[in-house]
């Protein structure tokens, strides 16, 4: 089955968000954006810019996996920031560390079309050709389950072919509002899974999902979740293009790679230049003075 064919296929099964899942070139992952933007892309990149560098070779901007629970307390919602088809091995620790954060009836929102539950997506796509999907969605389910949250789809029907700002700006207003709805009536807190397309604004015109909620008085914390090696990035996409998009290393010359650390760290982005565009390579404007922070860390799925 095409590639072309699988999208219109996932689209009909009401997976807006699975669609994506099985094109890499409409996930686009960019950051949460709360900082006021300049458009003028600046010369220096992550890799270039001394300062920056300082920034992030500064044991003392980094913090251990184990600190994540406080440095979400008092947030309704936690976004995190993924990249469809690499990052699903980060949610299983993910969930076991920040499932006892969620006070109070806990929800996990999930990034699919709301007129089906969790449940019926999931039979849904318990078909040949779409095993893959299903695995993944059980999976998620399951540690909802064991986390004791309950969960809710909420996303809007939507064309996977369609990326403009209208588009996106148009789902990420609707789930803002189904999100604000579920927390006044079934949910008290809350873990979303998200692509990070939609907590960015990369183009003129965008209003992302983050600052929707805000808007509505939702209290959220934004998780970038980065994968630090470059080599295992290139080895799943196959594509050298996609290396530089999606990895913590993809920008850098040789010689003057960033720190990759072995164990999974937090990384503090504000302290770079909150103007630094983060992916000088391809035509965007996110900026990393706008992720509340980044968790960097390898997904084993990827091993």
């Amino acid at each position: 089955m095409s590639s072309h064919s699988n999208e219109s296929e996932l689209k009909s099964r009401g997976g807006s968000f699975w669609a994506l899942v099985l094109t890499s070139f409409t996930v686009l992952i960019g950051v949460s954006l709360t900082a006021t933007v300049v458009w003028a892309k600046p010369a220096a990149t992550l890799c270039s810019s001394a300062k920056d560098r300082q920034a992030l070779e500064d044991p003392a901007n980094y913090r251990p996996l184990t600190d994540l629970p406080r440095m979400v307390e008092g947030a309704q919602v936690l976004l995190l920031g993924e990249v469809h088809r690499t990052h699903y091995g980060f949610r299983a620790a993910l969930m076991k560390a920040l499932g006892a954060t969620r006070k109070g009836n806990a929800c996990l929102f999930v990034e699919l079309n709301r007129e089906m539950t969790l449940e019926e997506h999931i039979q849904n796509f318990s078909q040949p050709g779409f095993e893959d999907v299903a695995k993944h969605m059980k999976r998620m389910r399951t540690l909802a389950r064991e986390q004791g949250l309950k969960s809710f789809t909420v996303d809007t029907e939507s064309s996977p072919e369609d990326t403009s700002v209208g588009e996106i700006n148009r789902r990420d207003l609707e789930m803002a509002k189904e999100i604000a709805r579920l927390l006044k009536k079934d949910c008290d807190t809350a873990i979303m899974f998200v692509g990070k397309a939609h907590l960015v604004n990369e183009k003129r015109g965008r209003v992302n999902l983050n600052e929707r909620l805000r808007k509505l008085g939702v209290t959220t914390r934004s998780i970038n979740l980065q994968d630090p090696d470059d080599h295992r990035m290139t080895r799943f996409w196959g594509e050298e293009h996609a290396r530089e998009v999606q990895s913590w290393n993809g920008i850098c010359a040789r010689g003057k790679k960033l720190p990759s650390p072995s164990a999974p760290q937090i990384f503090l982005s504000r302290k770079l230049d909150p103007q630094l565009v983060l992916w000088p390579k391809i035509n965007e404007r996110a900026n990393w003075g706008a992720f509340d922070f980044t968790l960097l860390a390898k997904d084993p799925d990827l091993e």
